[in-house]
Order: structure tokens, then C-alpha cells, then sequence
């Protein structure tokens, strides 16, 4: 399947194949910044390379059930200026009841490793596929599928969060580790 990344739109938006099909995508991007294809949904995660404007890549992901699969630029900010569609699959495999967790949590957190921070203090940010955050319940039950993150700056646990970002504030100049893991209600 050919799919196009450009500033700020995927060509197309709304493809479409049939439940058990293997797809490669044929990834170009005709844009001039870095760019990148996400697929997930229904248990599915697919997740390609950056390219560079003008470059290409493939990916390929399964579709083992039929419905609605979300594609985008996983590239902050790039979603939200248009960079996100749907994948209709057709089929007559429909997944699970929505009460029957089949996914596998994935995290993304923002800034990047690497990332140079320009002043003491520093927005982080995480995007979640397949669990959700639940500020409520830090301490309750365990939910599959559900809970928090917990931020670590340096090797020394910051604290645990049920939003999708923070500002870690007053940060000495010079270089620092940012991790986040995903938890458990309970911890």
C-alpha cells in the first residue's frame, strides 16, 4: 500500500485492505521535514523509521481483525496539524468486546532522548497507545489496561502521574536523564 507524508496531511487518509492481511506500506515522504507512519488499533501496532523529506521506507503490520485502525505522524505536534486518518478493514473478524484488553501498552515521551533543553524549565509529555490513564484510581485496583506513569529524572523518582504531561521545574543547567515507565494502579 503506497501512503504519502507531507506537511501536514497522509496520502491517502482513508485507506482500506481485508482482516488477516499482511500489509506493506510504502512509505515516501514528499514533505520537507522528518516524518513518520504509526498504525495502531484493534491489538495492532505498527511503528516505521523517520524519513527525511524525499526519502523512503516500508512497513509492514498485520491486520488480524476487521474494523478501524488509526494511522498518523508520530512526530510531536504533526497529528494535531492533520496528520492522522483511519484504515477501514474489511472482514468479518471483528475484535474483541471493548472490556477485553488485547493490546500491548506503548508509551512515547517527549522531549527526545537527546534533546537539548533551552531553559530550567522543561514541559514532559507522554502519548499512549493501548492503556489509559486514570489519575482516580493511583492506589485502587488494578485494571488491565489502565494506571499511570511514573516520571524519573536523573535515577531519582520524580513522582507518579495520571496526565498526559507535566513541567519539571527550577532544573540546573547541563545535561539530565528523563525516563517514564508505565504502572499499575496499585504502583
Amino acid at each position: 500500500m503506497n501512503i504519502a507524508l507531507q506537511e501536514w496531511e497522509l496520502i491517502p487518509a482513508a485507506p482500506s485492505n481485508s482482516s488477516g492481511d499482511s500489509v506493506t506500506f510504502n512509505i515516501s515522504n514528499t514533505g520537507r521535514f522528518g516524518h513518520a507512519l504509526e498504525v495502531s488499533g484493534n491489538g495492532t501496532h505498527g511503528h516505521s523509521a523517520t524519513n527525511c523529506g524525499g526519502s523512503t521506507t516500508t512497513m509492514t503490520v498485520g491486520f488480524e481483525f476487521s474494523g478501524t485502525y488509526r494511522i498518523l505522524c508520530p512526530i510531536p505536534g504533526h497529528e494535531g496539524v492533520g496528520m492522522v486518518g483511519e484504515i477501514t478493514v474489511d472482514g468479518s473478524n471483528p475484535a474483541r468486546a471493548s472490556d477485553a484488553y488485547i493490546g500491548i501498552p506503548l508509551m512515547r515521551i517527549s522531549p527526545r532522548s537527546g534533546s537539548t533543553v533551552p531553559s530550567t524549565n522543561q514541559d514532559v509529555s507522554v502519548r499512549l497507545h493501548d492503556f489509559t490513564l486514570n489519575p482516580d484510581a493511583i492506589g485502587g485496583a488494578n485494571v488491565t489496561g489502565e494506571g499511570n506513569w511514573e516520571l524519573t529524572l536523573d535515577g531519582t523518582v520524580v513522582d507518579t502521574w495520571g496526565t498526559t504531561s507535566i513541567t519539571l521545574e527550577n532544573l540546573a543547567e547541563g545535561e539530565h536523564t528523563i525516563s517514564a515507565s508505565l504502572r499499575n494502579n496499585d504502583g
